[in-house]
């Protein structure tokens, strides 16, 4: 039953964060352009073009 509520609890604090931090990444790219604008959409779509698998891997090698 913890883990649950921890779950809930988890969830119902990363959604409203992702949907702040996703309409401001957002709105940044597509109205300004700036220096970083490149490296930001790297860093967007990044966890779509790496399995999860390498993306574990990696951690694995770096903090293991």
């Amino acid at each position: 039953m913890a883990a649950l509520q921890l779950s809930l609890l988890v969830a119902v604090i990363a959604v409203p964060a992702n949907l702040v931090f996703g309409v401001a990444a957002a709105w940044l790219i597509a109205k300004f352009d700036f220096k970083g604008k490149s490296f930001l959409l790297t860093l967007i779509d990044l966890p779509f073009a790496v399995s999860p698998v390498v993306s574990g891997l990696i951690f694995v090698l770096l903090f293991g």
